[in-house]
């Protein structure tokens, strides 16, 4: 059986359009999670036929990117059944995914391949040619789980991190470590790694350049500055859950 999948997009229609043909193939339903002013990601989902979570809890606490409380709201509309995924908006599945190997009691993800550039891609694409992005824990561009397992519990996705990291990694070590498990095959991840934790900074396809990317940019980096000379990530937490 296909899982279901939340697909977070916020500012990422052009990305989207790339990875989304592939991502409803990949999943028997598709929740595509976005804010209501987002309209170029609404509209992309809804033609492709997807249902569409709209939400501000982004924002909520003067957080300047929670993606775990967003994906926390749009899980509870999903109901505790199946298989279940998340997903972003830049990564691109193979044509045929195997989901044969899911076992109850236990937490999946794809390993990754890099393509710098999103314009560069192309369905005929060898992802084999493309570096493999060395991730040592199961990030969640892509974690599955079976909505039965006790371990999936309120909240159903971490809500205390300001930013798009850390949800994450608090998500999978809800599960042993032996119960932490690659999946056969692999998925391509478009653009940068690990440069849109505060909102989109990235330029877009187009070549624009987000509204707030030099504010998110800054914030990202007094994180990371406060984080090296603290030694201590609570400055990353949203002040109420």
């Amino acid at each position: 059986m296909k899982p279901r999948a939340v697909v977070t997009c916020v500012e990422y229609a052009d990305i989207l359009a790339i990875t989304l043909p592939r991502i409803r193939q990949a999943f028997c339903e598709v929740v595509v999670l976005t804010t209501p002013r987002d309209r170029d990601t609404i509209d992309l989902a809804t033609a492709a036929g997807c249902r569409v979570h709209k939400t501000e809890r982004f924002y909520e606490n003067k957080a300047p990117f929670n993606k775990g409380a967003a994906i926390d709201e749009a899980l509870h509309t999903f109901g505790k059944y199946s298989w279940m995924a998340v997903v972003d908006a830049d990564i691109v599945f193979p044509e045929n995914v195997d989901w044969s190997m899911l076992r109850t009691g236990n937490l999946y993800c794809p390993r990754r391949r890099l393509l710098l550039d999103p314009n560069d891609y192309r369905d005929t694409i060898d992802s084999s040619s493309l570096p493999e992005i060395p991730d040592k824990e199961y990030p969640g561009y892509c974690q599955v789980w079976d909505a039965q397992d006790p371990l999936y519990r309120e909240p159903l996705y971490p809500v205390r991190w300001r930013h798009a990291g850390g949800s994450d990694s608090d998500f999978q070590s809800r599960w042993r470590a032996p119960n932490r498990n690659w999946l056969p095959w692999e998925v391509i991840h478009l653009g940068k790694v690990g440069v849109n934790w505060n909102g989109r900074v990235s330029r877009f396809l187009d070549g624009r350049v987000p509204e707030h990317a030099e504010e998110r940019r800054t914030d990202r980096l007094n994180d990371i500055k406060t984080r090296e000379r603290t030694r201590d990530y609570s400055h990353e937490f949203v002040k109420e859950v």
